[in-house]
């Protein structure tokens, strides 16, 4: 009896051993800290869940092929296109085009040469009517005047004569006076009544201005073709630059010696020459001289000098005006002018 009892007792003690060796090899759980102990619930929650994986479906794996990746530009207005531009076409931009560059002339160096160099534009300008329209009455005049501080104009409308070597036949005038100090320029607009005493005839219109000393300052004219009866027909005005140009001398300038040079440019309408005058404030002739000019060919200005003689015992303030008359219409056709001071 005694024997079982030890027996007994050293079974008892192997178990415990063996007991406290197994607990002492367990390690021990580490607790989690308090901040992740939410997120350590939710896993664990979400982990008892059943995944859910959608049915296989062409459309659906089409659509997830064209989820673009990280390496895609994503545009955010998919209605906009955006092209950069390329030097060179590529396969992809079919329409690719260059910008057409703007041409942009470079200044000639070169002087241009015409015919008729620094000629201005005429003093009278008549636009309408052009030269041998066939007009019917009232005459619809349109003209550019430049005006005469304390001057005149004159309109005028003159018939060729009833008879060879006859006089020209005056068929109206009208005389308008300028203010002391006018605009540079007038424009005219006015209907010109007048008679015949035949079915056509051969007639000139002229617009004639003067200085406040009753001498002519400049004068243009028109050829035109006068009916008693039909229509009007109206040709395109003529050269509207000065027939008659001086370039020598200048204006208001004094000139000694008894003998002006005069130099300019001319397009005359006619074989007749042209008459150069100096006509005093008094309306006295102190000069004058006439030059024949070939015509041009082309109609182009004709460069022209000549001097011209004065005879005055003090200084005197006189007219240069140079003038070109008619053949068929006696009277002045074209006539331009300019002040100068001559001395003995």
């Amino acid at each position: 009896m005694k024997g079982f009892r030890f027996y007994l007792a050293a079974l008892l003690l192997v178990l415990l051993t063996a007991s406290c060796t197994e607990l002492r090899g367990t390690p021990v759980p580490t607790l989690y800290p308090t901040e992740y102990i939410p997120t350590v619930i939710a896993l664990t929650v979400a982990a008892g869940q059943p995944t859910y994986y959608p049915s296989w479906d062409p459309t659906t794996a089409a659509a997830l092929e064209t989820i673009p990746t990280a390496a895609t530009r994503v545009t955010a207005s998919p209605t906009r296109t955006l092209a950069l531009p390329s030097a060179t076409p590529t396969p992809d931009s079919p329409t690719a085009t260059r910008p057409t560059p703007t041409a942009t002339r470079r200044p000639n160096l070169t002087p241009t040469i015409t015919s008729t160099p620094g000629i201005p534009g005429a003093t009278i300008q008549i636009a309408a009517p052009g030269p041998l329209s066939r007009v019917v009455s009232p005459l619809e005049l349109s003209a550019t005047v430049h005006t005469v501080p304390a001057g005149s104009f004159h309109i005028e409308l003159w018939a060729e004569p009833l008879r060879s070597g006859g006089e020209a036949r005056l068929l109206l005038r009208e005389v308008h006076n300028f203010v002391a100090n006018p605009l540079p320029f007038i424009y005219l607009v006015e209907e010109l009544e007048y008679e015949l005493n035949r079915v056509s005839e051969l007639a000139e219109l002229r617009i004639l201005t003067y200085d406040q000393f009753d001498r002519p300052v400049a004068a243009a004219s028109v050829e035109l073709i006068l009916l008693q009866i039909g229509d009007t027909q109206l040709n395109p005005p003529g050269d509207l630059m000065q027939p008659l140009a001086l370039f020598e001398p200048r204006p208001n300038i004094l000139i000694q010696g008894g003998l002006l040079i005069v130099s300019g440019m001319a397009r005359p309408l006619g074989n007749q020459p042209l008459l150069f005058q100096l006509i005093a404030a008094d309306g006295s002739v102190v000069g004058n001289r006439q030059l024949f000019i070939t015509l041009d060919p082309s109609g182009d200005h004709f460069p022209f000098a000549i001097d011209v003689p004065y005879t005055v015992t003090s200084p005197t303030w006189a007219r240069l005006i140079l003038s070109e008359s008619g053949i068929r219409i006696p009277g002045v056709r074209q006539l331009t002018s300019l002040e100068v001071l001559l001395s003995p």
